[in-house]
């Protein structure tokens, strides 16, 4: 697995979307653009169908705008109808097993005082 820092890619993603709301053909006045779903449910057709999964998958790891997740997958589905060859379920799941596996299982308070103690 290469290396892979989450927190830079949310970055790359947030910038990627402003950078796309202040594209000069952007309706929406420069001062007024901001990361937020209302936004970007209004100007969705500007984003990629790749964008769009980027968003899904920061959804589906760590539970982040669900709203936009579900947005971005509605526009994926119109945009299959319309002739769209991108399988975006499968380019999904690739973005995920990218990314690295979270594990939040609860440690052993007893254990690790212990160990601590010991040392």
């Amino acid at each position: 697995m290469r290396d892979f820092n989450f927190f830079d890619s949310l970055k790359i993603l947030e910038e990627d979307i402003l950078d796309d709301l202040n594209d000069e053909n952007s309706e929406i006045p420069k001062e007024q653009n901001n990361f937020s779903t209302e936004k970007i449910e209004k100007n969705i057709n500007i984003y990629t169908s790749k964008k769009l999964c980027q968003i899904i998958v920061s959804y589906r790891y760590l539970g982040l705008n669900k709203d936009l997740a579900i947005i971005c997958m509605k526009e994926l589905g119109k945009r299959r109808d319309s002739g769209d060859p991108i399988d975006f379920e499968n380019e999904i799941e690739l973005m995920l097993e990218e990314l690295p596996k979270l594990d939040f299982k609860p440690i052993d308070i007893g254990s690790f005082i212990f160990n601590k103690v010991k040392k």
